[in-house]
C-alpha cells in the first residue's frame, strides 16, 4: 500500500527490482506399466518449466525401445516398441527433474 502524508499527491512506484528463487525439485515413479497404446503420465505437481526425463525401462525384449512425446511441465507420454515397430506392454520407473511449482 502507498500512501502519503498530503492531500493532492499520489505516490507512484517508477522503479521495482525483485528476485524470485524457484527451487529444485524431482518426481519420480516405479513400478508403472505401459498399456500396448502406450501410457500419460501426469506430476503431481507441474513444474514451472519442462523437466528433464530419465526413463528406465523394466522387462525389455531384444529389440524393444520406447519413445517420449508431448512433454510438458505437467507430464508426458511413453509408448514401448517391439522390434517389428509394434506397440507393446512394458514396466518403468522414471525420474523428472526441474524447478518450482505451476501456481494455479
Amino acid at each position: 500500500v502507498l500512501s502519503s502524508r498530503s492531500s493532492g499527491i499520489t505516490p507512484a512506484v517508477s522503479f521495482l527490482n525483485g528476485r524470485i528463487d524457484n527451487a529444485n525439485r524431482s518426481l519420480s515413479d516405479s513400478g508403472l506399466t505401459a498399456s500396448a497404446g502406450g501410457q500419460n503420465v501426469i506430476f503431481s505437481e507441474a513444474f514451472f518449466d519442462v523437466p528433464s526425463l530419465s526413463v528406465t525401462p523394466k522387462n525389455m525384449q531384444s529389440g524393444d525401445y520406447y519413445a517420449l512425446s508431448g512433454i510438458t511441465a505437467s507430464g508426458f507420454h511413453i509408448q514401448f516398441y517391439n522390434s517389428s515397430a509394434s506397440g507393446v506392454s512394458r514396466q518403468f520407473d522414471y525420474t523428472a527433474n526441474g524447478y518450482g511449482r505451476q501456481i494455479p
